[in-house]
């Protein structure tokens, strides 16, 4: 029987898989840890030793994807126009960066011994890139719909440049021209 059909998978949020390699498993259990000393020599001793606890109790392996923290080039972006257009709108950087948090994540009102207060639903501190951009995208779209242009930065429009390229939106015959 093949370690797929045999492995319980349990799906998690934040793209990871929980995978149980129960200790009968035994010849499966020893082909992954011949993987992991393959494709990670230098811990061939942690993969001895979790193999050691293995055969008392089995495994439970962790599978996520890799995560990509948003870039400085994309903090001090949004963080500089995200501060202007605040001034624009009579806000402080905080109260505009809260705003633009709660427009690209969602919001939540809390009952507190002030009155009902609205919150983010998820904070930027560890997002990834795309969604970084997403706040970026939703600051430049709001910053327009009210009057105030933020400059697209020249890291999106090279990237756009390319994008549009090899999707053939571009005609390089007449870039050439």
């Amino acid at each position: 029987m093949s370690l797929l059909k045999i492995l319980v998978k349990t799906r998690l949020p934040d793209e990871k898989m929980k995978i149980r390699v129960d200790k009968e498993m035994g010849k499966e259990a020893a082909n992954l840890a011949a993987f992991l000393c393959k494709f990670a020599p230098e811990r061939i001793a942690e993969v001895t030793e979790v193999m050691k606890a293995f055969n008392d109790r089995g495994l439970i392996i962790e599978v996520k994807a890799l995560k990509s923290d948003r870039s400085r080039s994309q903090e001090n972006y949004y963080r500089k126009w995200c501060s202007e257009f605040a001034k624009y709108c009579g806000l402080t950087s905080a109260e505009m960066h809260e705003e633009m948090l709660m427009l690209t994540f969602g919001e939540e009102t809390v009952d507190t011994m002030f009155g009902p207060k609205r919150r983010p639903i998820k904070r930027s501190g560890g997002t990834s890139k795309q969604k970084y951009s997403d706040l970026i995208d939703n600051l430049i779209r709001k910053s327009a719909e009210m009057g105030y242009a933020v400059p697209i930065s020249t890291a999106y429009q090279n990237a756009l440049h390319l994008a549009q390229e090899q999707w053939g939106m571009i005609d390089k015959e007449k870039l050439i021209k």
